[in-house]
């Protein structure tokens, strides 16, 4: 049997912290799919999780952050958090 969703789980985001910032330096997963521009770096330029996350558009996205980010080349994206992670600057 399963057990309800608990505020602040995966179901339920309203209570957690995204993990990137605004303007911050990301890369775009190798396990994303290819309109994502797979191993390609942007930067976070909207937020979107909890009360944010209204209407039907963000219904398309799993639970949990929904970010915008824009790629050097001036084109953005709407992508889900498990699609990005860090960039790795050396």
């Amino acid at each position: 049997m399963n057990e309800p969703e608990r505020a602040g789980s995966r179901m339920d985001d309203s209570n957690r912290m995204p993990r990137f910032n605004w303007d911050e330096r990301i890369r775009i997963s190798d396990d994303a799919s290819a309109p994502f521009r797979p191993g390609t770096l942007a930067n976070i330029v909207g937020i979107y999780s909890g009360a944010s996350r209204r209407g039907q558009y963000f219904d398309r996205f799993a639970p949990g952050t929904v970010y915008t980010v824009e790629f050097d080349d001036g084109k953005s994206v709407d992508i889900h958090e498990d699609d990005i992670e860090p960039a790795l600057i050396t």
